[in-house]
C-alpha cells in the first residue's frame, strides 16, 4: 500500500443525503411556488457548495431573494431534518472507516458545514475515526477546485499524493483529482459510467480496505 492517508466525501458517500438536502432547498423555494426534482438537482446542482448552489438557483429562478438569507433558511432546514429524522449511514460504512482507522489517519472534505458533518458523523458514531474535518467553507474555492482536499492534506500533515480520496460525483472526483489524490468513486448515486474518471469505481463500501490497500 503506497497511501499514508485517506479521505472521505460525506454527502452521498457517507450517506443518502442528497433527498435531506434536496428537501431543505425545496422547503425555501416553495415560498416562491417552485421546486426542482432528484434529476434536476443530480444534474445541475449536486456537489457544490451551499452558497454556489443558492446563487445559481436564484438566478435560474429569478428568485426575489437574497443569497444570504437563502443560505440560512436552507441550513437551518437541513439541520432540523438531521436532528428530526432517523438518519442511517450508507451500507457498509462503518465497518470500512473501521477498517482504514485501523491502517491509515482518515479525514473528511465534504461541501457540507462543518456543524453538519460534526453532527452526522457524532451520529454515526464515529466521529472520533476522524483525525481531521475540512468544510468546502473553510477554504476559497468550493469543489471542483481543489481546495478542501488540500486543506485536508495540510491538516493531515500528509503530501497529497499519498493521500486516497472517494467520492460519488464527478465534481468530487475532479477535486480529489486536481489536487493530486487518488480517487475511487463509489456507485451510490451516479453510474459507473458517470464517474469514470476515477481511478477505481466500488459498488459497495465491503470493497474499499482492498481497493485501499491495492492503490
Amino acid at each position: 500500500m503506497n497511501l499514508k492517508a485517506f479521505i472521505f466525501d460525506m454527502d452521498g458517500v457517507m450517506l443518502d443525503s442528497e433527498p435531506l438536502q434536496l428537501r431543505s432547498f425545496n422547503k425555501i423555494l416553495e415560498r416562491f411556488n417552485v421546486s426542482v426534482s432528484m434529476s434536476d438537482f443530480k444534474k445541475n446542482y449536486m456537489g457544490i457548495r451551499d452558497t454556489q448552489i443558492c446563487e445559481k438557483m436564484i438566478s435560474d429562478f429569478k428568485l426575489p431573494i437574497g443569497a444570504e438569507e437563502f443560505v440560512n433558511g436552507k441550513r437551518n432546514a437541513y439541520l432540523d431534518v438531521v436532528l428530526e429524522e432517523d438518519i442511517s449511514p450508507t451500507e457498509g460504512l462503518i465497518d470500512a472507516v473501521n477498517a482504514l482507522y485501523e491502517i491509515l489517519p482518515l479525514g473528511i472534505a465534504s461541501s457540507s458545514q462543518i456543524k453538519e458533518i460534526e453532527m452526522i458523523t457524532m451520529k454515526f458514531g464515529i466521529r472520533d475515526r476522524f483525525k481531521v474535518l475540512v468544510s468546502a467553507h473553510q477554504v476559497p474555492n468550493g469543489k471542483p477546485a481543489p481546495d478542501v482536499y488540500l486543506k485536508a492534506s495540510a491538516m493531515l500533515e500528509v503530501g497529497p499524493s499519498l493521500c486516497g480520496a472517494i467520492e460519488d460525483t464527478k465534481t468530487g472526483i475532479e477535486s480529489a483529482k486536481a489536487a493530486g489524490m487518488r480517487c475511487i468513486a463509489i456507485t451510490t448515486t451516479h453510474t459507473t459510467e458517470e464517474l469514470s474518471e476515477a481511478d477505481k469505481v466500488i459498488s459497495s463500501f465491503d470493497q474499499l480496505p482492498g481497493v485501499v490497500q491495492d492503490l
